[in-house]
């Protein structure tokens, strides 16, 4: 039998096993936080401990490895004591770099991988702490899925461990051998933000809440419960001066070598909101938690407040808008723009108008640059430009007219 005919039957043998789809959610949405720490000291421990969790979050997934994504493998001591005593249930998650596990006859070598969350399970188990789940996060190619499920299998005959894992891309939902990965794993999240690579030619979006309808459908076409991953961070899509794509720049990290221009990825605060709405309808329930990637920390510039998290579970969330004011002082101006929001937003360019007086001299910030138009002057923020992080206030530049006058200031439309 042909292989494509040896896949169909087992869809309609796994399919044929599932019980019938049912009308209504079972039970209410469990709503859990990664905390994807690389490092710790201790403010940002002390942080976590004082931080007040919003109480939707009953759950924590806490990565404590990192294989491939840097020179060495990596290992992570989190903070035990501050998570035990956060009273939610704890899981533990290993962040696997493609290129590391490829090449050889047993790709994807996940060996070092499994023994990294192996070590990462026994620290917090002596130090107190129940695990309920052990995460695999491996974007694995589409062609080893298969071999990817193989692997899974061999690690639980180990014995010794909680529930497994593993995290699931949209591209995987059609492709041969995912469904032997999900059946073999005891629990999946399907990973909804993130997916597609950044093009300046387009709109570049973290999340899409059509895509991700889509995906939960065709997910939920198994009638197998399983979980979703939402974003809460926002990060800088990076071009070079031919338009294309460098990389991204996320918390902490430089701009990628090349960068000529910058475009902010956000989590729409307004759109997630809606989205969660619909999870709780019938097309969503088979959806049975959601894990949103990342809880906010102590010095999180790029991510959601713990407020403008708990906001979005309760469906609160109001315009994310930055404003605007001038600080005069006879006929000098400063222009300072405010985000009051719990959310990162793009710096905005500025259009000033004012009357008769005549302008002798501007000059802008580091962030942005002036224009003369035939209207009056324009502050522009500039190509390689960053963000508002939450609350932050920052001086878009300066004006300078012959005589005091009322300037008339709007943000200007982005192309």
């Amino acid at each position: 039998m042909g292989r494509a005919w040896i896949y169909a039957l087992g869809l309609v043998l796994f399919l044929g096993g599932c019980q019938p789809a049912p009308k209504n959610r079972m039970a209410p949405l469990i709503h859990s936080a990664y905390i994807w720490r690389q490092g710790w000291n201790a403010e940002v421990a002390s942080g976590l401990k004082a931080s007040a969790l919003p109480a939707e979050i009953t759950e924590l997934n806490v990565v404590v490895a990192e294989l491939g994504l840097g020179s060495v493998a990596r290992r992570i001591h989190p903070p035990w004591t501050a998570l035990r005593e956060s009273q939610r249930q704890i899981s533990l998650s290993v962040r696997v770099g493609t290129q590391a596990t490829l090449g050889g006859p047993q790709e994807p070598a996940l060996g070092e991988a499994f023994k990294l969350l192996r070590e990462g399970l026994g620290e917090a188990q002596t130090a107190g702490v129940t695990v309920v789940a052990v995460q695999i996060d491996y974007d694995c190619p589409v062609r080893l899925l298969g071999a990817y499920a193989e692997r899974i299998a061999e690690f639980k005959k180990q014995g010794g461990l909680p529930k497994v894992s593993v995290t699931a891309l949209p591209s995987w939902l059609s492709a041969p051998g995912c469904q032997q990965l999900l059946q073999t794993a005891d629990t999946w999240t399907l990973q909804v933000h993130g997916t597609a690579r950044p093009n300046l030619a387009k709109q570049n979006a973290l999340f899409n809440a059509k895509d991700a309808m889509h995906w939960v459908s065709q997910a939920s076409a198994w009638q197998r419960p399983f979980r979703l991953a939402l974003p809460t961070y926002s990060t800088l899509a990076c071009f070079a001066k031919s338009g294309a794509y460098v990389g991204l720049k996320s918390e902490g990290s430089e701009l990628p070598r090349g960068t000529a221009q910058c475009k902010l990825m956000s989590a729409d605060p307004a759109e997630i909101a809606v989205f969660l709405k619909w999870l709780n309808t019938p097309d969503g329930v088979y959806v049975t938690a959601v894990d949103w990637f990342r809880l906010p920390l102590p010095g999180d510039r790029q991510n959601w407040t713990m407020l403008g998290l708990t906001k979005v579970l309760r469906g609160e969330v109001g315009l994310a808008e930055c404003t605007v004011a001038v600080k005069s002082q006879g006929s000098l101006y400063d222009l300072v723009v405010t985000n009051p929001t719990e959310y990162p937003l793009p710096l905005p360019s500025l259009g000033v108008q004012w009357g008769q007086p005549a302008l002798q001299g501007a000059d802008a910030t580091l962030d942005w640059k002036t224009e003369l138009t035939p209207q009056g002057l324009s502050f522009l923020h500039a190509s390689q430009a960053g963000f508002l992080a939450p609350q932050e206030q920052r001086t878009v530049g300066w004006l300078r007219l012959s005589d005091a006058a009322e300037l008339k200031v709007k943000f200007l439309q982005e192309e």
